[in-house]
């Protein structure tokens, strides 16, 4: 687990969720260690009209070698977030971690497709990557 980081977004508001998380236990995002410029440079985009999202200080930031845990599990997060806003009655089942396959992966924006260089889109303030979340993960301690 030395080469990933554990994100925790401190701020999460789940007032508008119809139902609770099905399971005990906290959720974090995991990235590769070599992406954690991309995640800083995310937090930098002053086009997030989210502020409590992009501040760092917002963030609880942990590298794998770390995090303590008993038990540490993947789910599927568009699966997941279908469920707790009752879109869905199957309640994802929890998958063993790997983080192989289960840290978050990063897309270029859709700046690029629209004809714009990555030098363009950084010069106004924009991130050029942004992060891709199949997976979140439960850590039980």
């Amino acid at each position: 687990m030395d080469k990933v980081i554990f994100l925790k977004y401190l701020k999460f508001n789940n007032s508008e969720c119809v139902r609770t998380f099905p399971y005990h236990g906290e959720s974090w995002w995991v990235i590769k260690s070599i992406h954690y410029k991309r995640f800083l440079k995310l937090m930098g985009d002053d086009s997030n009209k989210d502020k409590d999202f992009i501040n760092p200080k917002n963030w609880k930031v942990v590298e794998g070698k770390d995090m303590k845990y008993k038990e540490i599990f993947s789910i599927d997060y568009p699966k997941m977030n279908e469920y707790v806003m009752g879109e869905s009655d199957i309640i994802p089942e929890l998958l063993p971690f790997n983080p192989k396959s289960h840290c978050s992966g990063w897309k270029p924006t859709m700046l690029e497709s629209a004809g714009f260089s990555k030098y363009e889109i950084e010069r106004y303030g924009f991130a050029y990557w942004y992060m891709d979340n199949p997976y979140q993960v439960l850590i039980r301690k």
